[in-house]
């Protein structure tokens, strides 16, 4: 469009050729889309960066649907480094925006005064739909990604055509008399940090500073990142290609050799949260979606209790389509399993096509 042009933003011709197992064998796939970096200055004064993806030039989209990406917790746009360029690749989306929200990736830190919320990433969501001047749009969400998706869509449910849901549903609950409990505990962790993150607004004498954990190079930082899953539930793993993209796009040198680097996301993304849904809330707004649902699983994804989730599908958010894949928690981002998910994803988006659902 005009305006990346005006914006001076260099246009980048991705091509993205990697191996994708199959049953049988090992065959080979390439996927061409255009890609640009941009930046997005919301009303707020926070920064906020993003991989937008178009069809390339001799591939024609054979829709206007706009996709808006929304990563997980400590991940950023490069978790869908190769989805959303075979999504557009396949004429799905017109255009489509991956988000580094704020804190992750690209993205600007909120200041030291503010809070971390949950809520406060719609804010984001809506002011980034509002300088696109997209009307309506479809929503692409992974784990914590899915959860805003599916509070977007219950909070703004003529903004979004529809939803897909990558191993992730809604915000976790809590159950209300534990307020306090969560409250002391967001604050007694924001007391200490404050005082290591910023000693130059500490009260206290010789307050220590907290430096980010360093890494020798590149290749150990990716290690750490495959290495971190393994605290995570269930089964989860994360493959050494996906593990890259979120690293190199997650790290910043810190050395005059450029081999030192660190994790540039916001340290307080750790803070136990200060404010959680009820389960009558996340219920009354997964109620209140009004788009057709897509919801992906992983086989060995994050695991949802079987009674939590059938409640879930089948009386709350009742998707169109609902199945589990092969793969992990980000069989999105991973070469042997993208395709699985991207296909299913096609059908998806099609049948609203052919039905006029959007």
């Amino acid at each position: 469009p005009a305006r990346y042009a005006a914006a001076g933003l260099g246009i980048l011709l991705i091509c993205l050729r990697f191996a994708i197992r199959s049953e049988d064998s090992w065959a080979r796939v390439e996927m061409i889309a255009s890609s640009v970096e941009r930046k997005f200055l919301c009303s707020d004064g926070i920064t906020l960066a993003a991989t937008c993806y178009r069809p390339d030039s001799a591939q024609q989209s054979i829709t206007s649907r706009k996709i808006l990406c929304l990563h997980g917790w400590l991940d950023n746009a490069a978790s869908f480094h190769l989805m959303a360029p075979e999504l557009a690749r396949r004429g799905l989306a017109s255009e489509i925006v991956a988000l580094d929200l704020p804190g992750h990736g690209l993205s600007s830190h909120k200041s030291p005064d503010a809070s971390q919320l949950f809520a406060d990433y719609l804010f984001y969501v809506a002011d980034v739909a509002t300088q696109l001047e997209w009307n309506t749009f479809t929503l692409v969400g992974h784990s914590m990604g899915a959860a805003l998706s599916t509070t977007f869509a219950g909070s703004f449910p003529e903004k979004v055509e529809s939803l897909v849901l990558l191993d992730g549903i809604a915000p976790i609950p809590r159950d209300a008399q534990d307020i306090s409990k969560h409250i002391r505990r967001a604050i007694e962790a924001r007391l200490t940090s404050n005082n290591r993150y910023y000693p130059q607004f500490s009260s206290m004498e010789d307050s220590p500073s907290r430096a980010q954990k360093s890494y020798s190079n590149l290749e150990d930082a990716i290690k750490a990142r495959i290495k971190s899953v393994q605290s995570f539930p269930g089964s989860q793993y994360i493959s050494q290609e996906a593990a890259r993209a979120l690293v190199e796009r997650g790290v910043v040198t810190v050395n005059s050799d450029e081999k030192q680097v660190q994790f540039r996301h916001d340290p307080r993304l750790y803070w136990p949260s200060i404010q959680y849904l009820t389960n009558e809330q996340v219920e009354a707004m997964l109620f209140n979606i009004k788009c057709p649902v897509c919801l992906l699983q992983a086989e060995d994804g994050w695991p949802i209790e079987a009674e939590i989730q059938q409640k879930i599908v089948d009386i709350m958010l009742k998707p169109k389509m609902y199945c589990k894949l092969a793969g992990s928690h980000h069989f999105h981002a991973d070469p042997s399993s993208v395709i699985a998910v991207v296909d299913r994803v096609e059908e998806f988006l099609n049948s609203l096509r052919q039905r006029h659902e959007w």
